[in-house]
């Protein structure tokens, strides 16, 4: 017997058994709560979460509490998309892989801090990290 599954609009499970050249379905079932929209949207806040952990500096804390800054809104709109392709690449890395890796480390690249009101004193120079 194996289990297949997907992830795409739903969560569809069909539990196979194979039979000499075939396979014969023992049971087939959907969730329309998981899965699809809103499984992008649980990995959607767990990567956000994340991102929050890992960027403490001042410079990148303002993106996430929002401003007034085009460039800032600009670059948080980037970061969201950026990380929303990633969150579809690994719900279909999961419909064939045990495990993957949600990979957020290239999301906000450190070029893009210079882009961030250069007239804000941090109170150091964050350029030089």
């Amino acid at each position: 017997m194996c289990l297949v599954f997907g992830l795409g609009g739903m969560l569809d499970t069909t539990i196979l058994e194979k039979q000499g050249n075939g396979f014969n379905f023992k049971a087939i079932g959907s969730d329309v709560y998981f899965g699809g929209l809103y499984f992008n949207m649980n990995l959607m806040e767990f990567g956000m979460s994340k991102l929050k952990a890992i960027n403490k500096t001042k410079a990148q804390r303002r993106i996430f509490k929002g401003s007034d800054c085009w460039i800032q809104r600009n670059i948080k709109k980037q970061l969201k998309y950026n990380l929303r392709k990633e969150v579809e690449k690994t719900k279909i890395e999961l419909s064939i892989n045990l495990y993957c890796e949600l990979d957020i480390s290239e999301l906000l690249p450190k070029s893009n801090l210079y882009k961030i009101d250069d007239n804000v004193d941090y109170g150091y120079d964050y350029r030089s990290e």
